[in-house]
């Protein structure tokens, strides 16, 4: 008798923590949730979406900390990226460089960026800042090295 009560426990506390999970990321603060969605819409391949979700949390988070509007515009230039739309990438790339010039990834994906605008000097460029912010990085060497 005592272990099924201890079973009911388990599930009870299983469900609690599962509805404070589905709580926090269905209603956390607009940017984050909007951050979140975008996230999700770019791994699922939902350019469009990603778009409008990154679009909505750099409004949202204009007073936020520099490094998480840096985040949200290197997210942005993401979903741009891999829509094929090369110029707003750039620019919203550049946006979050200029908001946090540690953004390894930003300078990693303005790499690839430039690499498919056949710009390699400044692949080199950005690629060298990569490697120098993070001496461990394989991918940036290999990026360097093509």
């Amino acid at each position: 008798m005592m272990t099924t009560k201890k079973r009911r426990q388990n599930v009870a506390v299983l469900f609690v923590v599962g509805m404070a999970a589905a709580f926090l990321t269905a209603c956390g603060p607009p940017g984050a949730r909007d951050l979140h969605r975008g996230e999700k819409a770019l791994q699922s391949g939902d350019y469009e979406t990603a778009i409008a979700h990154f679009s909505e949390a750099t409004r949202i988070l204009v007073s936020a900390p520099p490094s998480v509007q840096s985040k949200a515009f290197g997210f942005l230039g993401l979903a741009y990226h891999q829509a094929g739309q090369l110029e707003p990438a750039s620019l919203n790339y550049l946006k979050a460089l200029k908001l946090d010039h540690n953004n390894e990834a930003v300078d990693y994906n303005l790499g690839c960026l430039r690499m498919a605008q056949n710009n390699y000097p400044g692949a080199m460029d950005y690629f060298t800042t990569c490697v120098s912010l993070n001496p461990r990085d394989v991918n940036s060497y290999l990026k360097l090295g093509t």
